[in-house]
């Protein structure tokens, strides 16, 4: 007789919740068996991503052959098909009659769906309908009897909850380069992102030329000081809202004099002409046309613009504005610096709309990694700036350029169970997480950076919401409530459960309704902990 072969050992591995990519692994090379069946449940989204996929796959590259995903994801189960692993679908009513899927690069996987020899357990339902209704009927005279017979009493504890931070150094890897670094534990998977796009902006020419007629009028100066003050042709008179006259011959304002015994200051009236262009180097023309106001030298110092001044009598007249706009060589020269600096600032934003429309076509959530300046690389490839010629007769001109923009976008969730991961790791026995701030997540320093090797390191921070956990190996504190508070008034007692540091609230809800006091014996006290809001 043929001695019977030893059956084939098969591991079913269960996933939780909040198990990342490494906590997969660790798991399945903890594992004794020659068969591993990884069971992933219909909501563990973790692995609908492509990209974790095959990071695992990288991970267990020597024993991929051993490992079945088991699901009834559709998701996972066809990215788990592209990257190697072998799958078998979850079995309902439904798909009963659906042939286990197998990817054809390992070929089949042959597990009996009734082995003999196993230690996979299968339950089942009895339908026990008839026994339900009566059972109900029971229960609630029960509840009556016990309502009014035995007292009892629920405190509603809601923890006290404080904020504690995780902070990490993390690396954002390309995932499409032919080696992943192994030698940091805290990788984040990310895509390379390159488009081109193009810009068009409108430049106003700096060149005028002016063609009106300038405005003139009368000064009368007036001069201060004991001496003659000699005024050269083309001297400056300036209004104070920076209109530039000129002097048009030279003249000697006659000094101060003393007359009937007070000094009277000398006078002389002479022509200007308003200049082309005013202190800010705009054309005058029409504007010459002033009202009478009050001139002052700019060329002099102030203690002797004190000194000696003009003031017209009445309006100038003549002046009219016509100008002739043309192309400078500084136009061409700004007009380079505008496209590019404006194509800089407009490239993270073209680089956020090609992701915005690659999640629209992959049903994703990626991010653009943008959060340093050195994450964006932009090189402006042409501009059509050499077509602008100095000296054209113009207003203003266009100039295109275009511009290419590189960087990487991946899925910042990722990041955050990473963190998150990292925040659990590092509670006190006594403390619990009850959930990570999404919102808190910051981007606080980047460490590396090399775009062409796919690497940026960078330190990172979350923040989780922490309570007390009441229940833990060295202590019980619901016991420890309920002994201390049985037989008490219940207002005593809210008073002693809110000095606990560990309770932030209480509310006791007691039956009989009227009872004024908690219920002797501790079994009647139920301690309930609220949720954290």
């Amino acid at each position: 007789m043929e001695k019977e072969q030893a059956p084939k050992t098969i591991i079913k591995i269960s996933l939780d919740a909040d198990d990342s990519i490494l906590d997969i692994v660790s798991k399945i090379k903890q594992a004794k068996g020659n068969r591993l069946i990884v069971q992933v449940p219909y909501s563990f989204t973790l692995l609908e991503n492509p990209i974790n996929l095959r990071l695992l796959a990288k991970k267990l590259a020597d024993s991929i052959g051993q490992v079945a995903i088991h699901s009834a994801n559709p998701k996972v189960l066809r990215n788990a098909q592209e990257v190697g692993f072998k799958t078998i679908v979850v079995k309902t009513k439904a798909t009963a009659s659906v042939p286990v899927a197998t990817s054809s690069r390992v070929g089949k996987l042959l597990f009996p769906e009734k082995p003999n020899n196993s230690n996979l357990i299968y339950f089942g339902l009895v339908n026990k309908r008839p026994l339900l209704f009566f059972a109900l009927i029971s229960l609630v005279f029960l509840m009556l009897i016990v309502y009014l017979a035995i007292p009892g009493a629920t405190l509603y504890l809601k923890p006290t909850t404080q904020i504690k931070t995780s902070a990490l150094n993390v690396v954002l890897v390309d995932v499409t380069k032919e080696t992943v670094p192994a030698e940091h534990p805290y990788l984040v998977p990310a895509y390379p992102l390159q488009i081109i796009f193009e810009k068009e902006v409108t430049m106003s020419v700096s060149g005028e030329n002016f063609l009106g007629a300038s405005s003139q009028g009368k000064i009368v100066l007036t001069n201060a000081r004991k001496d003659p003050w000699t005024i050269v042709k083309n001297s400056r008179l300036q209004t104070q809202t920076g209109l530039v006259f000129l002097t048009q011959k030279q003249v000697v304002v006659p000094p101060a004099r003393l007359k009937d015994g007070k000094i009277e200051s000398g006078k002389l009236e002479v022509e200007v002409v308003a200049r082309e262009k005013d202190a800010l180097g705009q054309i005058i023309g029409a504007k010459g046309n002033v009202e009478p106001t009050i001139f002052f030298f700019p060329a002099l110092s102030a203690e002797n613009q004190r000194l000696i001044w003009g003031e017209s009598q009445v309006a100038f007249t003549g002046g009219t504005t016509q100008t002739e706009k043309f192309v400078l060589e500084t136009d061409k020269q700004n007009a380079l610096k505008k496209i590019e600096q404006e194509m800089k600032f407009q490239a993270v934003n073209e680089l956020k709309k090609a992701v915005e429309k690659l999640n629209q076509e992959r049903k994703a959530r990626f991010v653009l990694f943008d959060k340093f300046n050195d994450c964006v690389r932009s090189k402006l490839l042409s501009t059509d700036v050499d077509k602008i010629v100095p000296g054209t007769k113009q207003e203003n001109f266009t100039v295109k350029g275009a511009m290419e923009v590189f960087g990487y976008f991946f899925d910042d969730q990722y990041l955050v169970e990473i963190l998150a991961r990292n925040l659990r790791e590092h509670l006190a026995p006594t403390e619990i997480l009850h959930r990570v701030k999404n919102d808190s997540l910051t981007y606080n320093e980047l460490l590396k950076v090399d775009l062409d090797k796919g690497y940026l390191k960078f330190t990172s921070s979350l923040r989780g919401v922490i309570s007390f956990r009441f229940q833990n190996e060295k202590k019980d504190l619901t016991k420890i409530v309920q002994d201390k508070v049985k037989g008490m008034p219940i207002q005593t007692a809210e008073n002693w459960v809110n000095n606990l540091r560990e309770v932030s609230s209480v509310r006791i809800k007691t039956w009989p309704w009227w009872s004024p006091n908690l219920p002797a014996l501790p079994g009647n006290i139920k301690v309930v902990i609220e949720e954290v809001e």
